[in-house]
């Protein structure tokens, strides 16, 4: 919903996706060919079906988090596409497929989209425009009572 696999691969890089896989896979042959076929195309073989899995639960753990932050907006596709949340799913994927959790750049990385889920949430960071609301024209009615301003 908020991840789009190929924002994700040239926000991350496929050299790096690689790294990642070759690291939770132990396969020497690994190759950015098949993080391609596995992520774009149709996997071929077990290890590139191991990297869409991979993929995968990655991926609904990121829109797991987005989704708690901004189900109250009830947003379509597009206005997904135009709101700051591919970038936020971009960074929290970095983390969800990296080796290293401990890692302080993809930690600061993480940190930094949940603050800015933390703004959406709040409203700061605005992610749909609101439809304005309904105004009447004002009406004024007559005083109830005349004051006597040369009585006074």
């Amino acid at each position: 919903m908020f991840v789009n696999k190929t924002h994700v691969i040239s926000s991350i890089g496929l050299n790096l996706l690689v790294q990642f896989a070759s690291g939770r896979f132990d396969a020497y042959e690994l190759q950015a060919s098949d993080i391609n076929n596995a992520l774009l195309n149709t996997p071929e073989g077990e290890l590139q079906e191991q990297i869409l899995d991979w993929f995968s639960t990655a991926e609904r753990n990121v829109n797991s988090v987005i989704t708690g932050y901004v189900a109250k907006y009830e947003l379509t596709k597009v206005e997904i596409d135009n709101s700051p949340l591919p970038s936020i799913a971009a960074d929290l994927m970095r983390y969800e497929l990296s080796n290293n959790d401990a890692d302080e750049g993809f930690l600061a990385r993480k940190r930094s989209a949940m603050k800015q889920l933390e703004k959406i949430q709040s409203g700061t960071i605005a992610v749909k425009h609101l439809s304005p609301t309904r105004t009447n024209s004002m009406k004024t009615i007559k005083a109830g009572s005349s004051f006597n301003w040369d009585g006074y």
